[in-house]
């Protein structure tokens, strides 16, 4: 079984203007409302690629329990935790000439959270997947993904991460079968600007070195690169279209990512459907099959690359 964690989840408000206009008032030409976090949209996608998978979020007042149901209409199973105070987040993701977003702070949670998740979980195998994902609400302690994570090594589960910062760091120890971190991210981890390929290379094979088997870095336009477990360097670019969104892409990375190692237990192969299922996001304004992603999967363009 899969199961995706999401600590900090949020109503995504996304609204869309021609034009911003600071100071007054502005009428919006288009607006949505989604269930946000990276866990929840790695859940949405897996299940979009007909891979069974439970989601895991921790949730509190009305916005939580309209989170959970707009979940569960997309048809992932769903084991939510709520919490006794607070409400769950709302971001608001305003799209215009530049886009600009306003991310709530969300209700507190501290390591008694890890029990409760665990119950949730039930039994654990080797051959289950853990995907922690995600930011923690700034009310958390620093370590409590560190502990989550160190209570399921304990089973033998693989383990995913998409975090930054801080977060990523402390996690590296546990080996994760994957990590994603964008150039953005890379380059407040190291804290340098990371935007050349060589450098990005360089960062990726510090990050393996720290304990990660798979490092994925997303480029947005650009592509994106990643350095395997077997020491192997590709770059990938996606099949191409006018993008549409771009929100969530990084997260149905993920889910690609899986989904290709799950059925073929190679790097190279689960590259491939990372971008496609990226890809299919990013494309798409209406609802994506999986039918769609196989068929951006056979246009994705890889090629080795000689890091030596």
């Amino acid at each position: 079984m899969i199961y995706t964690i999401t600590l900090n989840p949020a109503l995504d408000y996304i609204v869309h203007v021609d034009d911003l206009l600071i100071g007054k008032i502005n009428c919006n030409e288009s607006e949505d409302l989604r269930a946000g976090g990276k866990g929840i949209n790695v859940s949405t996608m897996l299940h979009t690629l007909g891979i069974k998978n439970i989601a895991i979020a921790t949730v509190a007042g009305e916005t939580g329990k309209f989170i959970e149901r707009m979940v569960e209409d997309r048809g992932v199973e769903t084991r939510f935790i709520y919490l006794n105070e607070g409400y769950t987040r709302i971001n608001v993701k305003i799209t215009a000439k530049e886009s600009t977003a306003f991310n709530g702070i969300g209700p507190s949670i501290d390591t008694t959270i890890i029990s409760e998740i665990m119950d949730r979980i039930g039994t654990l195998s080797p051959s289950d997947y853990v995907v922690i994902a995600g930011s923690l609400p700034k009310t958390a302690p620093r370590t409590l993904y560190s502990e989550l994570v160190s209570t399921l090594e304990e089973h033998g589960v693989e383990i995913i991460i998409d975090t930054a910062g801080r977060l990523l760091k402390d996690l590296l120890v546990y080996n994760p079968l994957l990590i994603k971190p964008n150039t953005e991210e890379l380059s407040e981890y190291f804290g340098k600007v990371v935007n050349d390929t060589e450098d990005i290379i360089r960062c990726a094979k510090l990050l393996q070195t720290a304990g990660a088997r798979n490092v994925l870095v997303s480029q947005g336009s650009d592509g994106s690169i990643l350095l395997d477990e077997n020491k192997r360097v590709f770059i990938g670019n996606s099949p191409g279209g006018p993008v549409v969104n771009t929100v969530g892409c990084g997260d149905s990375m993920v889910a690609g990512f899986i989904a290709g190692y799950l059925q073929h237990k190679d790097s190279l192969e689960a590259y491939k459907f990372a971008i496609a299922a990226s890809t299919a996001k990013a494309v798409c304004a209406t609802e994506i099959s999986s039918q769609f992603v196989q068929e951006m999967a056979n246009h994705v363009l890889i090629t080795g690359f000689d890091a030596t």
